[in-house]
């Protein structure tokens, strides 16, 4: 009987373990697209920039940069990634390149990146 009531609590904590470590963890979703814009105006130029990730469920992500300089656009670049997003951390991986960034998510904005690489402070589009 005591083996029996130790195998019955030993299959519930491995279950619960199971439960608690599925893909539906309970961390803020990042599907969508965020963006960082910014804007500088001078006497004689203006600059605007702007950053869209975007993030689909098929853990693919795609960032796109877009530079206006006097109302014409200069830069309009997108690069793809597949990803891997954990609630605290994403590895980025496309062609030769892979990084790591940190991960902050509350309401509608979110913190991407890393010390190194500077951040970026994005809102849900």
């Amino acid at each position: 009987m005591k083996k029996l009531f130790a195998l019955t609590l030993l299959c519930t904590a491995i279950s619960f373990c199971f439960l608690s470590c599925s893909e539906d963890d309970d961390y803020p979703s990042i599907i969508g697209s965020w963006s960082e814009f910014s804007e500088t105006t001078g006497e004689y130029i203006s600059m605007k920039t702007e950053l869209i990730w975007t993030f689909k469920e098929n853990n693919t992500a795609s960032e796109r940069f877009i530079l206006m300089v006097n109302n014409v656009t200069s830069a309009d670049v997108t690069k793809t990634f597949t990803y891997q997003y954990d609630g605290k951390t994403i590895k980025f991986a496309g062609g030769e390149s892979y990084f790591e960034y940190e991960v902050y998510v509350s309401g509608n904005k979110m913190k991407l990146g890393s010390e190194e690489d500077g951040y970026f402070e994005l809102t849900k589009k």
